[in-house]
């Protein structure tokens, strides 16, 4: 019986130090890179402006077109994010009215300045363009801004400076406008 235990004694022994199938294992490294690329997201928020001409007058009222801007840069774009605001062309009358509007008579009030008639500028990379505002973005704070940035940009028409006045109408185009980043 001594021997029997023994023997059992040593078979439990030599499965001990057997390894098993399946339990090898071996470890390693790699190199992560993680590339965030740059981004800047643009947005109009508000409805198409109803701009209206009162009697007796050349003037529209002022309303705003409300944007949202939001951006994430390298440093590359150490001088600024611009909105801009351009129109496509002249405003025209409606059905047989051959009148229009011209661009130089539409208006933004920069957040910094005074009323500028559209087509005036080159703003934004923009023929015609007129910067409604700059941020910043000379340091590394100012190169992000992911929750975003809203704007009220007052538009107006001021037809005090053009020769012809405009038949009774609603005149309509459109108004181009841009976040850039240089």
């Amino acid at each position: 019986m001594k021997f029997t235990k023994v023997a059992v004694l040593l078979a439990v022994f030599a499965l001990a130090t057997v390894p098993m199938f399946g339990q090898l294992t071996a470890t390693g490294t790699s190199q992560i890179k993680v590339v965030r690329t740059e981004w800047i997201s643009f947005s109009v928020t508000t409805a198409l402006p109803t701009l209206t001409i009162p009697a007796n007058s050349l003037t529209s009222n002022s309303d705003n077109v409300v944007v949202q801007t939001a951006w994430n840069l390298g440093p590359s774009h150490s001088t600024g994010v611009q909105v801009c605001v351009s129109a496509a062309g002249a405003l025209a009358g409606t059905g047989s009215n051959t009148d229009t509007i011209p661009v130089n008579e539409i208006f933004v009030t920069p957040k910094t300045g005074s009323p500028t008639a559209l087509g005036s500028g080159t703003a934004c990379g923009v023929a015609g363009a007129v910067a409604y505002t700059s941020y910043d973005t000379t340091t590394a704070a100012g190169r992000k801004n992911p929750t975003g940035t809203s704007e009220n940009i007052p538009v107006y028409v001021d037809l005090g400076s053009y020769a012809n006045d405009v038949a009774v109408d609603t005149y309509t185009g459109t108004l181009n406008l841009v976040a850039y980043a240089n």
